[in-house]
C-alpha cells in the first residue's frame, strides 16, 4: 500500500476513534448525572470488555506474541506496570475528572498529557525544549489557570478535587504512552494493550469491590454503559490501532486530539453544559498548546 493510500485510510479511522473518544467522556457525564452507578463500576466494565475484545481480536489473527509475553518475566513485570499504572490509573482518573466536573473540562486536563510529555522528554532526555515548544508550555499552563480559576487567581471557579482528577489523568495518560513502549518493540500493540486492559479490568474489580455491587439497570443506565464500554472504548481503541499502524504514532497522535473539540461540542448539545467565554479561551490556549507540540513532533519524524 502507498503512502497516499495510508494516509486516506489511516485519518478517517483516527479521526472516528477520537470522535468516539469524545462521545465516551459525555456519555460517562449523563451516566454519572442520572444513576448512582459507580466509576470504579463503570470503569471495571470498560476495561474488562475492552480486554476480552482485544484479545479476541488477538485470537482470530492468531497473534503468536499473545501468549510469548507470558514467558518473558521482565516482559511480563512491565505488563503488569502498564497495566496498573497506565491502563487503570487513566481510566479511573479520567471518569473522577469528568464526575467532579463535566467532560469536556475532564477531557481538556487531559489532554495536557502532550506537554507533560514533553517536560518528561526534555528531563530524561536532557534535551531543552525549542522555542515553539516553550510556548505551548506556557499556553498549556496559561489555559489550566483561565479554566480552573475564571482568571481571579484567588479562586478556583472548578473544584480542587475536578482539577486534580484531571491533571492526575495527564499524569496517567503519559505513563500509559511511555510505559509499554519497550513491549510493544517485542510484542504486537494488541497483544499488550489486550492483556494491559483484562489485567487492569481484573484488579480495578477487586479493588473496587466490583463483583459485589448490585446494580439495579434501567434501560437508559444499560445502554449508556453499554455504549461506553463499546462504543467509547472498545471501537476505538481498536481503530487507533489500525490508525497507527498506518500512520505512525507522531501523526495518529495528532489527529486523535479532536477528541477534546468533540467532546466540548456533544457536552453543549447533549448535557446542557455551558461555557463562559474564559472556559473557552482556556481550552483554545491548551488546543493550541496540544497542536505546536505535535505538529513540531510530525516535523521531526519527517526530517
Amino acid at each position: 500500500m502507498n503512502e497516499h493510500k495510508k494516509q486516506l485510510m489511516g485519518i478517517p479511522l483516527v479521526l472516528l476513534a477520537g470522535c468516539l473518544w469524545g462521545l465516551s467522556g459525555v456519555l460517562g457525564q449523563l451516566l454519572f448525572q442520572s444513576t448512582d452507578i459507580s466509576i470504579g463500576y463503570v470503569s471495571t466494565i470498560r476495561m474488562l470488555v475492552s480486554g476480552v475484545g482485544i484479545l479476541s481480536i488477538c485470537i482470530i489473527k492468531k497473534d503468536s506474541s499473545m501468549f510469548a509475553i507470558w514467558k518473558n518475566k521482565n516482559a511480563m513485570i512491565r505488563l503488569f506496570f502498564f497495566a496498573i499504572a497506565g491502563v487503570m490509573s487513566v481510566q479511573y482518573t479520567y471518569f473522577s475528572a469528568i464526575a467532579a466536573s463535566n467532560a469536556a473540562t475532564g477531557t481538556v486536563l487531559q489532554y495536557t498529557y502532550p506537554i507533560l510529555m514533553l517536560l518528561y522528554t526534555a528531563l530524561y532526555m536532557k534535551k531543552m525544549p525549542s522555542i515553539q515548544e516553550i510556548f505551548a508550555i506556557i499556553s498549556a499552563f496559561l489555559g489550566i489557570v483561565l479554566i480552573s480559576t475564571h482568571g481571579n487567581l484567588h479562586t478556583l471557579s472548578i473544584s480542587k478535587a475536578a482539577l486534580a482528577w484531571g491533571l492526575s489523568s495527564a499524569v496517567a495518560f503519559v505513563i500509559y504512552t511511555v510505559s509499554p513502549q519497550k513491549l510493544h518493540n517485542r510484542y504486537s500493540i494488541f497483544a499488550v494493550t489486550g492483556w494491559g486492559f483484562l489485567l487492569a479490568g481484573i484488579l480495578m474489580c477487586i479493588i473496587t469491590k466490583s463483583y459485589a455491587v448490585h446494580v439495579s439497570f434501567t434501560p437508559y443506565s444499560a445502554l449508556l454503559v453499554t455504549a461506553i464500554a463499546i462504543f467509547g472504548t472498545l471501537i476505538p481503541f481498536l481503530i487507533y490501532g489500525f490508525g497507527v499502524r498506518l500512520l505512525g504514532n507522531v501523526k495518529a497522535s495528532l489527529f486523535a486530539t479532536v477528541e477534546p473539540v468533540v467532546s466540548a461540542i456533544l457536552a453543549f448539545f447533549l448535557a446542557n453544559v455551558t461555557f463562559t467565554k474564559i472556559d473557552i479561551l482556556g481550552f483554545v490556549c491548551i488546543l493550541g498548546a496540544i497542536q505546536v507540540v505535535a505538529m513540531q513532533a510530525v516535523r521531526k519524524s519527517n526530517a
